[in-house]
């Protein structure tokens, strides 16, 4: 489904029982919705109602003009969340998508019911964008003030209780390293 936002369109997924908890899915750089494919039938199958969201200038969503920062990416998402009428959401990012997710985790934290980012990194990496072009034909930048959220990401507690973090439990908050490989967010 295309969903008109703001001037541009972005391409949704949903499939599964109206009142199943919701599970977001965001892809990958160079990919979309449809890297989630073998994931959707087991998610259904357990009661879940499965999101799956192109982000901008992938899959099926047009590009628009201009930088895209991950709190623009994480707007989006929360757009087509209201659009949609999901109050809440089980988030799960890959790469970008991982990346996307903790902008959307800081920034809509109350909407998450829990988050799971693979394989991300907290900010993005030196030199991605002379190695990343744009889908405009200029290299992207993307702008991520994921950087400054890491030290956020660990006092997290006035939006979620520190017994949903369980990222470590030897410490007893989220592991955020400069690599990685997951995030998991229990709430």
């Amino acid at each position: 489904m295309l969903l008109p936002l703001d001037g541009r369109n972005i391409a949704y997924d949903l499939v599964g029982p109206e009142t199943g908890p919701v599970v977001c899915m965001t892809h990958s750089l160079a990919s979309d919705g449809g890297m989630w494919t073998e994931q959707v039938p087991p998610l259904l199958a357990a009661g879940f109602r499965v999101l799956r969201i192109d982000m901008r200038g992938h899959g099926g969503s047009g590009p628009i003009a201009g930088d895209y920062t991950m709190s623009a990416l994480a707007a989006d998402v929360a757009m087509v969340l209201d659009a949609l009428s999901i109050a809440r959401v089980h988030f799960i990012g890959l790469s970008i998508g991982g990346m996307l997710g903790q902008a959307f985790a800081l920034e809509h934290g109350g909407r998450l019911a829990s988050a799971m980012w693979c394989d991300t990194l907290p900010s993005t990496p030196a030199g991605a964008p002379e190695v990343w072009p744009s889908p405009l034909g200029s290299p992207v930048f993307l702008k991520s003030r994921l950087a400054r959220y890491v030290e956020r990401l660990s006092t997290m507690n006035s939006r979620f209780p520190p017994a949903c973090v369980t990222g470590s439990k030897r410490l007893g908050r989220p592991v955020v390293s400069p690599r990685a490989e997951a995030v998991q967010l229990d709430c």
